[in-house]
């Protein structure tokens, strides 16, 4: 191109131009031609970057991490040997033979979730009760710091303002099972209760030709 461009008396970019729009193919520049030889002494050795990529099952960046070399660089000094790259599933399941968990999952929020139902979950893996993704409940934990034990499986931990994301230690009650029931039954209870004095009230101000919105004194 650069012999083309002297005798048109033009620029490279102009010869390039038109080659382009005439369907010709341009030449590989020279120095593209040349083979690649990396100065790293592990990747010259393609014996021993077969072993780590194949038989010890290395991913490209962390030999790349550990040689300090680029990832595409080792990539193309295997390919050049015959190694057949792995497929992204294939390599994930290497590198995570359990599964993202915890930091290493793709939607790691730094271990602190809240579920749709109003409680929060904390990533506290070693935990014996706790999920098999590794997660407890904040409420549990929170009681368990308070009396300084692990709480049994049996035992249930309840707030008592009934708002599950209020987790002060002082908000918490443990109960048996059947206490849990009987607090919750007696709370339902009560409100059942009240819905009935509430409808008698109405019933008496209806009698009495008493607006429900005036206020209280307008009975007498």
């Amino acid at each position: 191109m650069d012999s083309v461009a002297k005798i048109l008396g033009c620029n490279r970019a102009t010869v390039r131009k038109y080659l382009k729009l005439h369907g010709i193919q341009a030449k590989p520049h020279a120095r593209s031609l040349r083979p690649k030889i990396s100065s790293n002494p592990y990747i010259r050795d393609k014996e021993w970057l077969r072993d780590q990529y194949v038989n010890q099952k290395k991913s490209l960046y962390r030999i790349g991490r550990e040689i300090k070399a680029c990832p595409t660089t080792i990539k193309q000094a295997l390919e050049s040997i015959g190694v057949t790259m792995r497929d992204c599933k294939t390599a994930l399941k290497l590198t995570y033979p359990h599964g993202r968990k915890g930091e290493q999952a793709s939607n790691w929020r730094g271990g602190r979730i809240k579920t749709s139902d109003g409680y929060t979950y904390l990533y506290r893996p070693d935990h014996p009760n706790a999920t098999k993704e590794g997660y407890v409940m904040e409420h549990r934990l929170v009681m368990e710091k308070k009396l300084g034990r692990y709480l049994e499986r049996n035992e249930h931990v309840d707030h008592d303002n009934t708002d599950k994301s209020d987790n002060r230690p002082e908000n918490l009650e443990v109960l048996t099972p059947m206490g849990h029931v009987r607090k919750h039954y007696g709370d339902r209870k009560r409100v059942i209760e009240l819905k009935k004095r509430v409808a008698h009230l109405e019933a008496l101000l209806r009698q009495h030709g008493i607006p429900f919105d005036s206020p209280p004194n307008a009975v007498a």
